[in-house]
């Protein structure tokens, strides 16, 4: 994996289930935020990207402001290896992830998939099974 230099910014994707107490900000009242610890399920801390450096892996080198489509297969086919890429697609779909790539899909991926989802082309369980079959066409 690249190494990233001392001025680049970068960011590492951790548990928030393990979240450090004590790096929240002073003025966050644990009475309107009592779960903080539990922002994400269970699963997040068993995914493969979990601690993995988000702008090497995830978005790469952009050309032109635009992600290179290379790293795009990169994290595409980085996901296909997790060990929790049902629950990772189921998440994405529910709850509509704008951002990112998510289980091998990309944010136009997903956005069609929305469409369908809402005209009721298709059910939430067909298109798991479906990125099920395609996963394995990726893992290759």
């Amino acid at each position: 994996m690249q190494q990233l230099s001392s001025t680049m910014v970068s960011r590492s994707w951790k548990s928030l289930n393990s979240f450090d107490q004590d790096l929240m900000p002073d003025d966050l009242d644990p009475k309107r935020y009592p779960n903080m610890d539990r922002l994400w399920p269970e699963w997040h801390t068993r995914a493969a990207c979990l601690g993995v450096i988000d702008d090497v892996l995830f978005f790469g080198a952009t050309q032109n402001g635009v992600y290179k489509s290379s790293a795009i297969k990169e994290a595409k086919k980085f996901c296909a290896s997790c060990p929790v890429f049902t629950e990772c697609l189921r998440h994405a779909l529910v709850n509509r992830e704008a951002w990112g790539i998510w289980a091998s899909t990309t944010v136009r991926e997903r956005e069609r998939i929305y469409d369908g989802l809402d005209a009721g082309l298709f059910t939430l369980d067909e298109i798991i099974e479906d990125r099920l079959e395609e996963r394995n066409e990726l893992r290759g």
